[in-house]
């Protein structure tokens, strides 16, 4: 174990499906990635250094901005913390790409999924992750688990299928005014909000494709979604998705 801990060449990663740990050489690694994933020019767009930082400059600013905007709405803790989120991060503050096993496949592949996980974005993203399960828990057809699920249906037979980017595939300038429509005039959605507690305000503007979009971490379409392939000495790269 430690000298896989200490082995530069090694990369123990996790397998999909909670499969458990996989070891990989760390080139055929950063391959797969590129394989797999960026090389994949309808989802991913290479940047240069200038676009980088003028880009990454509009996220602060429109997360700034949503903060000004809702501050008369926010509990006094939430802006805190989203003020605090923003102002102590690290490093590029970009999100960063990771691999999980397809093991169960053959031959095997990956999957990639974009971590907020100290990034800019990574407050607004927790905070919204809040908010949405406030008003997800009053919806009777979410279910709260997998296990919720089998109980339930135990007695019935049930086909099962799989999505290919299912995520990726979701058109953000229809399924976000669809949401927004929703909540704002169909009388369940008006009831899931009051049930909620929460105010559509910052909601509305979190949601919004022309402002800034926050989705909470794990393979979630964003409007503005920042990826540095680890490690770091290679190219950055970023989602792309019509409005």
């Amino acid at each position: 174990m430690e000298w896989l801990k200490q082995n530069e060449n090694i990369v123990v990663f996790s397998s999909d499906k909670n499969l458990g740990p996989c070891v990989i050489e760390c080139d055929r690694y950063v391959e797969f990635a590129f394989k797999f994933h960026l090389c994949d020019n309808s989802t991913y767009k290479r940047l240069s250094l200038a676009e980088t930082r003028l880009l990454r400059k509009e996220l602060i600013q429109k997360i700034e901005s949503f903060i000004t905007i809702s501050a008369n709405v926010l509990s006094k803790s939430d802006i805190i913390f989203l003020q605090r989120s923003l102002n102590n991060v690290t490093g590029t503050g970009l999100s960063y790409l990771y691999q999980l096993a397809k093991i169960h496949e053959t031959p095997m592949k990956t999957r990639a999924i974009i971590s907020y996980s100290g990034s800019f974005p990574e407050g607004i993203a927790k905070w919204l992750d809040r908010e949405l399960k406030k008003i997800t828990k009053h919806m009777s057809y979410i279910a709260k688990s997998s296990r919720q699920v089998v109980t339930e249906l135990t007695a019935q037979t049930w086909p099962t299928m799989d999505a290919v980017s299912m995520y990726t595939n979701i058109h953000l300038g229809h399924a976000l005014p669809v949401i927004l429509d929703f909540l704002q005039h169909n009388a369940a959605g008006r009831q899931v909000l009051r049930n909620s507690g929460i105010l559509l305000g910052p909601l509305e503007y979190a949601l919004e494709p022309s402002s800034f979009l926050a989705i909470p971490t794990g393979a979630k379409p964003q409007a503005l979604l920042w990826v540095a392939l680890l490690p770091r000495n290679m190219p950055l790269y970023t989602l792309q998705f019509e409005n």
